[in-house]
């Protein structure tokens, strides 16, 4: 898709998407007991849109969303984006008067949630117009289904989501409150279309591309890999409720582009090497000879050269023998990509893991998808431990952009514009100073690199 026929919104991305192909499956539930289509997606969007839109939600407000990963989050958050409110997620631990504070500080009209935070969110105290419930109606909440029977025939679906500006905020990323209050970043669409294309680009994805949901809907890797992703391409999302049983449910998923943080991959690791360890006999010596041929060629390729005809002769027959069943049996075997992130990987867990895979084709990608885009090259995607900064929005001519994550801790009372953070780093940025009462509340923008 060339850069002038890219859409402009999150809304109008998933408007192109939805049409593809109708009767695709484009939610569902880890196997398959709960399923949603892209049709049946986009009908339950036009609802709650409708809806929000009865309760006076529109352009400009602000909605958030407390609940396990489900299949009800994706309809009600996009719902929200075709009504031009920013949408967030809030994490499911967070005390009562830490929501208080995020809640106050995003300024939220109405918060989605499940049965068992609404108790939470009224103790905090902060004031919303409205707590809409995802599985009930507790007292002083309203039911998703009594949400939609208050929309209305003559709602102007297509005059909603077409009002929707590149340059409104789409979503906040919150900071996790560990060194001070929760700090709130505004992510544009254009940022976040930005980011979904850039990663486009690297890996290649394609509609119907399989992946999971299993982080916190809060954490901006999960946003961007699951929900942005799915919005503007079209993958088919499986929801993990359980971030302790994703191991299992790739089995289930089999996924064609996955990622997941470094004790992920240990734990697949240490249940690939327990499986080989409990053979006996020729098996576990067969195991043993391909895992080792596995670590052999993935050294090479950590060392940045490639094996040697006989190398790569004995890694085929370890992978037809040994290493194929292997990635069956841990539901990787359909991956083209595969992601870590959210801190360093070990190189002892990088080679087991990239190791065992068809050598021309497939890799371990590290592409950073945060609220600033590194991407890892097709020539380096085994491994990355370098990274380069891809062009920016509407830049033709190769120069790189950054798009800033963070900003000046304690700097509550910024002037509007800002050019240098406290300790006078030579990096430029620029933040916009909401007023007193978002005084921890910045815009992300993006930060020029000749």
């Amino acid at each position: 898709m060339s850069a002038a026929d890219r859409p402009a919104t999150l809304p109008e991305a998933f408007q192109r998407t939805a049409r593809i192909a109708p009767d695709a499956v484009a939610l569902r539930t880890v196997g398959g007991s709960q399923t949603m289509t892209w049709r049946d997606y986009a009908a339950r969007v036009w609802q709650v849109a409708a809806g929000l839109a009865a309760l006076g939600v529109g352009r400009g407000d602000t909605v958030s969303l407390m609940m396990a990963n489900r299949i009800e989050f994706y309809p009600l958050e996009v719902g929200a984006q075709h009504v031009g409110a920013t949408s967030f997620s809030v994490y499911n631990t967070l005390a009562a008067d830490h929501l208080a504070d995020v809640f106050a500080n995003a300024a939220n009209k109405l918060v989605f949630c499940e049965h068992q935070y609404v108790d939470r969110i009224k103790a905090g105290g902060a004031p919303i117009d409205r707590i809409v419930c995802v599985d009930g109606s507790p007292e002083k909440t309203i039911s998703v289904d009594d949400l939609i029977t208050r929309g209305s025939a003559d709602f102007d679906f297509e005059a909603a989501w077409q009002a929707v500006q590149p340059d409104d905020v789409a979503t906040l990323i919150h900071t996790s409150g560990t060194t001070g209050d929760p700090k709130a970043v505004e992510i544009t669409h254009t940022s976040l279309l930005f980011e979904v294309f850039g990663l486009d680009e690297v890996l290649g994805l394609q509609f119907g591309d399989l992946i999971t949901s299993f982080l916190p809907t809060a954490h901006t890797a999960d946003r961007v890999t699951a929900l942005y992703i799915q919005e503007v391409i079209g993958a088919q999302v499986t929801v993990v409720p359980d971030i302790k049983t994703i191991t299992a449910a790739l089995s289930d998923v089999r996924p064609t582009v996955w990622g997941g943080m470094p004790r992920v991959w240990e734990t697949m690791k240490a249940g690939i090497e327990a499986k080989v360890g409990a053979e006996t006999g020729v098996k576990k010596a067969l195991g043993d000879w391909a895992l080792g041929e596995a670590n052999t060629r993935a050294q090479a390729l950590l060392a940045g050269s490639e094996p040697g005809v006989a190398d790569r002769l004995q890694y085929t027959l370890a992978d037809n023998l040994v290493l194929g069943k292997l990635r069956a049996g841990i539901g990787l075997d359909r991956a083209r990509w595969l992601i870590s992130g959210d801190a360093p990987i070990p190189e002892g867990d990088v080679g087991l893991l990239c190791g065992p895979r068809p050598p021309d084709d497939r890799g371990l990608g590290h592409v950073r998808t945060q609220r600033y885009r590194d991407r890892e090259p097709p020539t380096r995607r085994c491994v990355g431990f370098r990274r380069e900064a891809a062009a920016g929005p509407g830049d033709q001519s190769g120069r790189r952009w950054r798009v800033l994550r963070s900003w000046p801790a304690g700097h509550e009372g910024l002037p509007q514009r800002a050019r240098e953070d406290r300790r006078g780093h030579r990096r430029r940025w620029v933040a916009a100073y909401r007023g007193h009462r978002h005084s921890r509340r910045w815009r992300q923008c993006l930060d020029y690199r000749p």
